[in-house]
């Protein structure tokens, strides 16, 4: 027995010493090397263009409303059949994730208003369960406004403008990536990036109150 405890004390050493700080920093300096890419692919582009939506809610969105927060805009119309759906089904998948955190935004606008009136939208979005304040099916009212709007979104986007794609807005309403919104892959991807970008946070301050302790 005591032979064994003599032949495992330097293994022992040699782990605790050698083999456990080079598996922790090789497994820190991945993470870091994993981080700094993802941020690479999440340079800041122009800001969105000014905007105002009426929510299926009756609330409405606006520039101001949302600032502060990091979001998701994508497009849809209520006649969405085929990818359309896998697209809105993916959307929710990014509600489930986030709609805890009060710090995400999914705003998905219509691009026929003139016939999506808000009880459509409203009836529509029902199938897709919208979490109040978190997910908001919207009408910009005008077709030229919409049509405008979805032009600038996607002016920095070489595809150029595309239905099946999300568009991630940071907090300072600045883009930073698109997205396959039909793609599995190019979702997660944006679940990744929205969980960098979002705002963190604000740790509550601690004040140290010496009446509190008489």
């Amino acid at each position: 027995m005591s032979k064994i405890k003599k032949i495992l004390s330097p293994i022992v050493v040699v782990t605790l010493l050698i083999i456990l700080p080079l598996g922790s920093y090789f497994y820190l300096s991945s993470g870091s090397k994993y981080y700094k890419m993802n941020l690479a692919l999440l340079e800041p582009k122009s800001e969105i263009p000014t905007f105002k939506v009426v929510a299926h809610t009756g609330d409405t969105l606006s520039n101001d409303r949302i600032i502060g927060n990091a979001s998701v805009i994508s497009f849809f119309n209520t006649e969405c059949i085929g990818s359309c759906e896998d697209k809105l089904a993916n959307l929710e998948r990014v509600q489930q994730q986030f709609f805890k955190t009060d710090r995400v935004r999914l705003i998905t606008i219509t691009t026929n208003p003139d016939a999506d009136s808000l009880s459509v939208i409203s009836d529509f979005a029902e199938k897709w369960k919208p979490v109040e304040g978190v997910w908001h099916f919207g009408n910009m009212k005008e077709k030229a406004l919409t049509d405008n709007f979805v032009k600038q979104v996607f002016a920095g986007y070489q595809a150029g403008p595309s239905m099946d794609h999300f568009v991630l807005v940071d907090d300072s309403l600045r883009i930073r990536k698109y997205y396959i919104g039909t793609n599995k892959d190019s979702v997660d991807l944006m679940i990744r990036h929205l969980s960098m970008v979002m705002p963190r946070e604000k740790k509550r301050e601690i004040v140290y109150d010496p009446e509190k302790e008489k």
